[in-house]
């Protein structure tokens, strides 16, 4: 693993740099933050937890039942992924990952009757377990180091869930600042929407070329 402060790494020695669990933790900062896919999906479960036609006795409670879950299910299938070998092809992951998020876009815009509004927090888990394939994929490429190879799981754990906390309260606050404004809600449940179906084509595109060919 070379970076600007272990630029060299000598076969059969230990590697000299950071230690594994800040480097790891601040990977996955970066991932979580430059994945615009899992930003968005996270965006459309806070609309879901504070859509204003719900009544909610403790919407804070929800929400953190809603984030606690999708951690759960990433961090799941991502440590299978790693340690037990539990592995999907990145294409159609990344394909169902932009799903995911058409899926809570299209549920935005209907009436709050099913599941997904009684319970924003199963299927936060359930998705979770998608989402963590994508993170397992991006650790892949990034691989473990000989050794500390359990510190910095745990670190690229941790990292994405301190960027997915800074990023909910971000928008908790700005939905708050929106929340009697029913035509940006919906405008931004459209966006949402709209943006994850591009993504949709686009991932799907390489895989159906290959099978016609």
């Amino acid at each position: 693993f070379l970076e600007p402060t272990a630029p060299s790494v000598v076969i059969g020695a230990r590697a000299v740099g950071p230690p594994a669990f800040p480097r790891y933790a601040m990977l996955g900062v970066e991932h979580l933050a430059l994945g615009l896919d899992h930003l968005l999906f996270l965006l459309a479960l806070v609309l879901v937890v504070f859509d204003p036609r719900v009544r909610r006795a403790r919407p804070m409670r929800a929400l953190a039942l809603t984030v606690t879950g999708f951690t759960a299910g990433h961090a799941g299938t991502l440590s299978l992924a790693v340690l037990g070998g539990v592995t999907l092809p990145s294409a159609p992951v990344e394909a169902c990952i932009a799903l995911s998020i058409v899926f809570l876009a299209a549920e935005l815009l209907r009436a709050p009757t099913h599941a997904v509004f009684r319970a924003p927090w199963l299927v936060a888990a359930a998705f979770g377990l998608l989402h963590g394939l994508g993170f397992a994929g991006a650790l892949a490429d990034l691989g473990l180091p000989p050794g500390d190879a359990p510190a910095a799981l745990v670190a690229f754990h941790v990292g994405p869930e301190i960027a997915q906390l800074g990023f909910v309260a971000l928008a908790v606050l700005a939905l708050r600042a929106l929340r009697r404004v029913e035509p940006s809600r919906r405008a931004l449940a459209w966006s949402i929407g709209a943006v994850a179906s591009v993504w949709v084509g686009l991932r799907l595109a390489p895989l159906l070329a290959g099978g016609l060919s």
